[in-house]
């Protein structure tokens, strides 16, 4: 890591470019200003921590004990929350290649994208349901922390990355997006 570190540094000074890290990326397709930091990694990101401390602060109201099953109920709802980021920029890029403008390109790909993760959502919540109903001890805690995660994942990843990306928009008013 010290090496990357130094050599990246050493390759910015002779090049005089600053280097391209993370998120960001150079296609060399693109005009200048196309090229730029890709928004939409980071915002889910963002994301994912008020996710976590919604599940967390909902498990902690209803006084449940975090067993090994509620732990693997947390990591599969965090799974489908990254699912349902990918599959909404996924509409995304599809209305950009439409020629679509950043805004109307949001909005057209939310709306389509909201069908398939409401539908992914709902029908692991209902197996959710049953799972509480027809199991008992860890697999009640299992349910109990897919239920709750599944109801996170949708108000992060529908309306909380939703606000991110919006206020990115309305701040720096992009051209292009890079998704």
């Amino acid at each position: 890591a010290i090496y990357t570190l130094f050599s990246d540094r050493n390759r910015q000074m002779r090049t005089g470019k600053p280097m391209m890290h993370g998120t960001e990326r150079e296609d060399p397709e693109r005009t200048p200003d196309q090229n730029g930091p890709d928004r939409t990694g980071p915002e889910c990101k963002k994301s994912l921590w008020p996710y976590l401390m919604l599940i967390l602060g909902a498990l902690s109201l209803i006084q449940a004990t975090l067993t090994l099953p509620g732990i693997a109920g947390i990591v599969l709802t965090m799974g489908m929350a990254v699912d349902s980021n990918v599959l909404i920029f996924e509409r995304i890029r599809e209305e950009l290649r439409r020629g679509r403008g950043v805004r109307d390109a949001m909005k057209a790909g939310y709306s389509r994208a909201i069908s398939t993760i409401m539908d992914a959502n709902l029908t692991t919540l209902i197996a959710s349901i049953l799972l509480y109903i027809f199991g008992s001890g860890p697999v009640r805690g299992f349910s109990v922390t897919l239920g709750i995660g599944i109801i996170t994942s949708l108000f992060t990843a529908i309306l909380f990355t939703r606000f991110l990306i919006v206020l990115w928009i309305n701040a720096k008013k992009p051209k292009t997006l890079v998704i």
